[in-house]
């Protein structure tokens, strides 16, 4: 789990249904069409609350409230609320308050990878890829150090059970390394960081991600990534998910429509002349203090900016050859203790009422 306390630094429900009548204007629509445009001078549905913490296409979010496309603030609509006459409610925390809150069912939607969202114990709908890390998770080393072979016996600090830690151990096997050979220790990214800079060279390496990695790429000459999440890039997968329960209110479709309609406009603007004013107000919540630190950042986080390449991340072969590894590698890493089930398009049947699972829908990405 990223488990971010920083001070430095969503889903489409494909629920079997009619389409929206004329008298409900979509804000109860279950069906493929249910996250089009509402066309109503009815009360907006919702509010919908959204968890989101500080990661360069979380922080997109902060960006967009700053632009009027949404606005996080309850009561108040943003462009795309209005045109999906939705309420959405942005709730800036700590990436673990995130997942605290959403676990516990204090929050409809939350920004997770992936990989975390197996951990939470919900019944969940990934509807909006919103990146991939591709470098921007980081293994540190002296520079003395050039092949992973040398860190044998070493410890290696991050946290534990995170995508930190499947990250790197997804880089032993790629060098067919043996996974015993290689000590982990958990620790906080923030603890690692303080190690790196106060040049604590106990350890052998030191997993984090960014903006703590651009924070040592500043300081640190003598050091290096020796191996990052680009040797996976695909596998971790930033996304925003919906709990089930809150996929039954009625507007979920359509908060999720404006979620994702706005998320790619978000992109569509980062093409043109607004995209220093853009990566600045990211940034503010990322914690990277330049657009030079935000260009890094947006490289090393690759971003799904439209619906054609969010599509092809839900359907495409990686996603289905890389979930049964992140189910395992929760399970042997006792992150959890019974089995999520991972389901595409519907919801999955035939479990028992106490067993999470994961499903990733995309309707609403089919919808646009």
């Amino acid at each position: 789990m990223r488990f971010l306390p920083i001070a430095l630094i969503a889903l489409a429900i494909g629920c079997s249904g009619d389409a929206p009548t004329s008298a409900d204007n979509g804000t109860n629509a279950t069906g493929p069409d249910a996250a089009t445009p509402a066309t109503t001078t009815a009360p907006p549905a919702g509010p919908f609350t959204v968890g989101w913490s500080e990661y360069p296409s979380w922080s997109a979010f902060w960006a967009m409230h700053k632009a009027g496309t949404l606005d996080g603030d309850e009561g108040e609509l943003g462009t795309f609320e209005k045109q999906y006459n939705v309420d959405i409610v942005l709730v800036e925390g700590t990436y673990d308050d995130c997942i605290a809150k959403y676990s516990s069912g204090q929050l409809d939607i939350v920004a997770l990878t992936n990989l975390d969202t197996l951990a939470t114990g919900v019944r969940s709908v990934a509807f909006l890829p919103t990146s991939t890390s591709f470098g921007g998770d980081q293994a540190w080393t002296s520079t003395k150090i050039t092949d992973l072979a040398q860190l044998k016996g070493k410890k290696v600090h991050g946290l534990a059970g995170s995508v930190s830690e499947y990250m790197f151990r997804r880089n032993v096997e790629i060098a067919g390394l043996n996974q015993a050979d290689f000590i982990w220790v958990g620790e906080t990214p923030e603890a690692v960081t303080q190690a790196i800079m106060g040049h604590n060279e106990s350890f052998g390496a030191g997993v984090v991600w960014n903006p703590y990695g651009i924070a040592i790429r500043k300081e640190r000459a003598d050091m290096h990534p020796l191996v990052t999440s680009r040797a996976i890039g695909g596998e971790i997968v930033d996304m925003l998910v919906m709990s089930e329960a809150s996929a039954a209110k009625p507007g979920a479709a359509a908060a999720q429509g404006a979620l994702t309609a706005a998320f790619y406009d978000f992109n569509d603007r980062l093409q043109g002349p607004q995209r220093d004013e853009l990566l600045v107000a990211a940034g503010e919540k990322f914690g990277a203090s330049s657009v030079e630190d935000m260009n890094i950042a947006v490289v090393e986080t690759k971003f799904y900016g439209s619906s054609a390449e969010g599509l092809a991340v839900w359907n495409g072969a990686q996603l289905r050859e890389t979930m049964p590894r992140m189910v395992q590698f929760v399970m042997a890493g006792g992150v959890v203790t019974t089995e999520p089930v991972v389901a595409y398009g519907a919801a999955p049947t035939g479990i028992p009422d106490t067993q999470a699972y994961l499903r990733f829908d995309a309707s609403a990405m089919e919808a646009l």
